[in-house]
């Protein structure tokens, strides 16, 4: 029965079956737990390089914020708009997930309208914006606003420029707050946003604060706060797209939350979970999940990864094909075996792939952040004031280190064509001077190709540019020649179109260059064009300190530097030292006539023709307005100074031409010497200022050593100044009147109010004893005034006592001429004393017109509107044209005294006065000659046909009461009737 038993194939059957199945089981549980800790490992490995690329990305959108602000710091808070654009937008391109860089600018609302007319220039229609029900309008008035002034990019969000930040987002203001008084990174909480028209998403903004210095307290940093830079992140593209996020993780779901008032909420909507969930949830609704949770910008942060529910067969697969094949073959078995085998090792390589792609992008970060950190040490190293070789070498290493293998050089041009400034330090002398001689002599080519639309010359192979015969193979071959087989040349500018100098890269590699290259030569040359600029600004501002920026000539205080120098050389040496002290005759004419404008350019012109009267070694000096100084030394004997000084007379008198006239100057020349005349520099300057003035008083034109008795001259002159001004407060300036006389009659037609100074008691000073020097000294306008009140209170009085006088004739002066509101005040004047304007004749010269006639015609005919006559005083002595006389809208011209002295017995005087009153006449004018004092010349006026005239023959200038007296007596025919 037993034997049987055995040897029925049921048993063993039975027993194989029990065994194979206990066999496939414990292999099924085997590859199962198996299969789960490599998918595990897997997905742990690469949701891992995913939250770290975030975590970078937030990293890198740190960096590049601090960045921008250092880029304010190193431009002291005065960033011109494109440059922030090609700063900012440099940056942008290489973090896809920052939307763009705002600067808020800390404005208080006294500061505002300043503010707003200052962007009104650039920005038409500018003004401070708010949020009001959805629409952006005029900002009402507030005590503080946070105004956004840069924006980058420009163009998508131009209509929140000029938005004051408080009214758009509450969100925002706890952040700027905290950042203000940390000077530390703030982030804002989440909000939602539209941009580019897509559908609200969630957005943060990191902020960093602008100091106008270096605060080191709250305090501190509230009163120098200047504004903030921010950076505005869109939440869904950190998760969508930093990098690695298209190449691992495919169909995962990816979650990044903010902690926000101690709840966590959900940053991108890519996640499918309800907004406002938290890592922990998420876990528990995971099959696997992987959760971080880090801290940057002053914000916790959490990224959660999970994978979606498997399939049956997706997660059992190894075990379905082992209980399938487990009963059957060893065979079967170990093909299974391989094939798992194989899967692992494809697991394996996946998972090593993963690893070194994160270690290529931590390495990428890594250099990114050692570039960020040589660019904000170079930016540093710009304000500590670094010699600009210095600066540009530290570009090249940057530049050089970040390029293995690759040679950089930076060569600045002269305005002339040439190289001001070569800068490469790994290059040899050789090299350098090769580098040179290529941009000079290929500057015309290489200018237009660097500022065309590439902005760059690349050629990745020298040895195919020789050889192909292209337009760039004369370029190539003397780079060739230098012993490189590669090169690169791109622009060092300030300004669009303004080449200031050439940055190179040299190379033995051939091939493309990679977009890598280019970008560091981008990050140089913006250094560059950083530096140098900068450095240009200095020097022009220390130029601007030590020189006159109208020519271009030494400054006071640089003179005084000079002179002193000389000064302390002349102690130990001997060596003789003299001072001249220019002064321009007559200028303030060419000013009043013409303009400043015309003023400006004949400095400019005499500045140049002074400086070729001098020697190398002298120093000629603008003081200001028409005063020059001049410091010459080692000279041999007194003769010298004579000879130059006769030079700068010359040099003064030559004519020169303004708005197509003939124009002449002079010039005074005073002469101080070291010892003799000052053992300092104020003494020599003060002294050499006197015998200026001395030259002056003398005649002009003329140069004069200092003597002591100068002094006293100079004291009496500040008298005469003190007492002339105290004779307006006084009322010692007085008006005498000269009768004019009809030539045909004899009768009263006129008069001219001439001016007189009582100085003291008895003491009457005639007009060329002071008026000369109240021109100079700038009171002649405020006693053509007085003498303007005066003649027309005398008019009344005249009308009171009943006499006939005919119109009063009142000298104006050139100032007064050219004063825009003399119609005015002479308007206000006759009205305060109530008398009729055609009582009254204005004379003026020919120099008051000829020179700006359309402007003359125009202060003209506002005069004569006022019913005021007009005569020319001093006819024919001026340099114009007497055709031009017609154009003016006078009533008569008066014949220089000059022509009527020798008259009639000099037949030229005779010739030229019988042409003026022709001329006169046929332009319909009265003709009036003064200076008359004996009969025949009365009785040749007459036949002459002159209408007036005016002299001793009749009367002096008289007192009023005087003058009433002659008008009152009936006249009788000064001439015999014939």
């Amino acid at each position: 029965m037993l034997a049987r038993v055995r040897a029925s194939p049921v048993w063993p059957a039975m027993v194989l079956a029990i065994g194979g199945i206990a066999s496939t089981s414990v292999l099924v549980d085997w590859v199962s737990d198996w299969e789960s800790g490599l998918e595990l490992a897997s997905f742990q490995g690469q949701a891992a390089a995913r939250v770290d690329a975030i975590e970078n990305a937030l990293h890198t959108a740190l960096a590049d914020l601090h960045s921008v602000v250092d880029f304010f710091n190193a431009l002291e808070l005065d960033v011109p708009r494109e440059r922030f654009s090609a700063f900012s937008s440099a940056l942008l391109a290489r973090t896809p997930y920052v939307r763009g860089f705002s600067v808020y600018r800390h404005l208080l609302d006294q500061d505002r309208d300043e503010f707003e007319r200052e962007r009104e220039r650039q920005f038409p229609g500018y003004s401070v914006l708010e949020a009001r029900d959805g629409k952006l309008v005029p900002a009402g008035r507030r005590p503080t606003y946070r105004v956004i002034d840069y924006l980058e990019p420009y163009a998508p969000m131009k209509r929140v420029f000029g938005l004051d930040a408080d009214t758009a987002s509450p969100l925002l203001m706890p952040a700027v707050r905290q950042s203000a008084l940390t000077g530390a990174v703030q982030t804002t909480p989440l909000f939602d946003m539209v941009v580019d028209g897509r559908q609200a998403s969630p957005h943060v903004l990191m902020l960093l604060p602008l100091y106008r210095g270096k605060p080191s307290s709250p305090e501190q940093r509230q009163q120098m706060l200047y504004g903030w830079v921010s950076s505005m992140l869109r939440a869904s593209d950190l998760v969508e797209r930093t990098e690695a996020a298209h190449r691992a993780l495919s169909g995962f779901q990816v979650g990044l939350y903010s902690a926000e008032n101690g709840a966590w909420k959900l940053a991108n909507a890519t996640a499918e979970v309800t907004r406002g969930g938290t890592p922990k949830a998420e876990q528990q609704q995971s099959w696997q999940s992987y959760t971080r949770y880090f801290r940057v910008a002053a914000r916790e942060w959490a990224v959660t990864v999970r994978a979606p529910h498997p399939s049956l067969l997706e997660a059992h697969l190894g075990s379905i094909i082992a209980a399938v094949v487990g009963g059957i073959t060893t065979l079967t078995l170990s093909i299974y075996l391989y094939a798992v085998r194989s899967r692992s090792r494809q697991v394996e390589t996946l998972v090593g792939e993963r690893t070194r792609e994160l270690n290529r992008a931590n390495a990428r970060l890594v250099s990114d952040i050692a570039a960020r950190e040589a660019q904000n040490r170079i930016l540093h190293i710009v304000t500590t004031g670094a010699g600009l070789p210095d600066i540009l070498d530290e570009i090249i290493c940057f530049a050089e280190s970040s390029l293995p293998g690759m040679r950089g050089a930076i060569l600045l041009l002269h305005q002339d064509g040439g190289v001001a400034l070569i800068a490469g330090p790994s290059l040899s002398e050789n090299q350098r001077s090769v580098l040179a001689n290529w941009v000079v002599q290929y500057r015309d080519q290489l200018r237009p190709c660097l500022l065309g639309e590439a902005g760059e010359l690349v050629l990745p192979d020298l040895r195919a540019e020789l050889e192909s015969g292209s337009a760039t193979r004369e370029l190539a071959a003397p780079i060739a020649q230098a012993g490189f087989s590669s090169m690169g040349a791109w622009p060092v500018k300030a300004r669009p179109e303004e080449m200031l100098g050439v940055f190179l890269l040299l190379g033995n590699r051939r091939g493309e260059w990679s977009p890598g290259d280019s970008a560091v030569a981008g990050i140089a040359i913006d250094l560059a064009g950083i530096v140098v600029e900068s450095r240009r600004s200095e020097e022009h501002i220390r130029h601007l300190a030590h020189h006159d920026e109208l020519t271009g000539l030494p400054n006071r205080a640089l003179y005084t530097e000079h002179l002193r120098h000389a000064l302390d050389h002349a102690r130990r040496s001997g060596i003789p030292v003299a001072v001249l002290f220019l002064d321009l005759d007559r200028f303030k004419t060419i000013n009043d006539t013409f303009g400043h404008d015309a003023g400006d350019g004949v400095l400019r012109s005499l500045a140049m023709g002074f400086r070729s009267c001098l020697r190398a070694p002298d120093t000629l000096a603008r003081l200001g307005g028409d005063e020059f100084i001049i410091l010459l030394q080692g000279y041999s004997e007194l003769r010298y100074l004579s000879e130059i000084a006769t030079r700068l007379l010359h040099e003064a008198s030559k004519p020169f031409e303004i708005a197509g006239q003939e124009c002449h100057l002079g010039v005074s020349i005073g002469i101080a010497l070291f010892p003799d005349d000052g053992d300092d520099v104020g003494t020599l300057v003060k002294n050499a200022d006197v015998a200026m003035y001395r030259a002056k008083t003398i005649g002009r034109n003329n140069y004069q050593f200092y003597s002591p008795e100068m002094n006293t001259h100079t004291v009496n002159r500040l008298v005469l100044e003190s007492s002339l001004r105290r004779a307006l407060e006084r009322e010692e300036i007085l008006v005498y009147y000269q009768p004019k006389i009809c030539v045909a009659t004899g009768r009263l037609v006129g008069a001219e109010a001439l001016v007189r100074w009582r100085k003291g008691e008895t003491d009457l000073m005639l007009p060329a004893a002071f008026v000369p020097f109240a021109e100079e000294i700038g009171l002649i306008s405020s006693i053509g005034m007085r003498v303007l009140h005066i003649a027309c209170r005398d008019v009344v009085r005249f009308q009171k006592a009943g006499v006939e006088f005919g119109r009063i004739a009142i000298n104006l002066s050139g100032l007064q001429f050219n004063d825009a509101h003399l119609a005015t005040e002479v308007q206000d004047v006759i009205r305060e004393v109530g008398i009729s304007p055609s009582r009254l004749e204005f004379e003026i010269t020919e120099s008051m017109v000829m020179h700006n006639r359309e402007r003359a015609v125009e202060l003209m005919q506002a005069i004569r509107n006022l019913g005021i006559a007009l005569s020319i005083d001093d006819f024919g002595t001026g340099y114009s044209s007497l055709s031009s006389l017609k154009r003016f809208p006078v009533n008569s011209v008066k014949i220089d005294k000059s022509f009527i002295d020798d008259f009639p017995g000099d037949t030229n005087d005779a010739a030229i006065v019988h042409a003026i009153i022709g001329m006169a006449h046929s332009l319909g004018l009265r003709v009036t000659a003064e200076g008359v004092e004996t009969l025949s010349q009365l009785e040749t006026l007459r036949q002459y046909g002159c209408d007036e005239y005016q002299g001793f023959y009749f009367s002096p200038a008289l007192p009023a009461e005087e003058f009433i007296d002659i008008a009152a007596r009936r006249p009788v025919p000064m001439l015999p009737v014939h």
